[in-house]
């Protein structure tokens, strides 16, 4: 039996997982689900990716070697190294958008403070305008 074909069923049990509930968490069809269990290598790069990212999520690094290297294979490439490369590229987009969130809110923060500023200002400028006892005639 293909290297491939045994780990995914194995990463299946190993997350205790019904067919249907290991393809809702891949986003792959339950048939696809069967037959990479039972026959068929998994070639579509989605679905060896999918397989990637659970295998690491349930900590099983020898299960998330071998779908790499099919990713690898699937992909045209020697080695995994490029999965490599895109996990670094995505925490850094990560890191970036992180960045960017917290960057953003205090100018957030400060446009909500200067609208809320001249929103009072109108207002106030506004009650003056309808208060009978302050007008300028009684001033004088």
């Amino acid at each position: 039996m293909h290297e491939t074909i045994r780990a995914v069923r194995e990463l299946r049990k190993r997350l205790g997982d019904s067919q249907q509930a290991f393809a809702t968490r891949l986003g792959i069809s339950i048939r696809a689900v069967g037959n990479y269990e039972n026959s068929r290598v998994p070639k579509s790069a989605r679905a060896l990716s999918s397989l990637v990212r659970a295998a690491k999520s349930a900590d099983q690094p020898q299960l998330a070697q071998i779908f790499e290297h099919a990713l690898a294979a699937e992909m045209g490439k020697g080695s995994w190294e490029f999965v490599d490369l895109a996990e670094h590229r995505l925490k850094l987009a990560r890191l970036r958008f992180l960045d960017d969130v917290r960057n953003s809110i205090p100018f957030a923060k400060r446009a909500l403070a200067d609208a809320l500023d001249a929103e009072l200002l109108e207002i106030s400028k506004l009650l003056e305008s309808a208060n009978p006892f302050n007008s300028k005639e009684d001033s004088e």
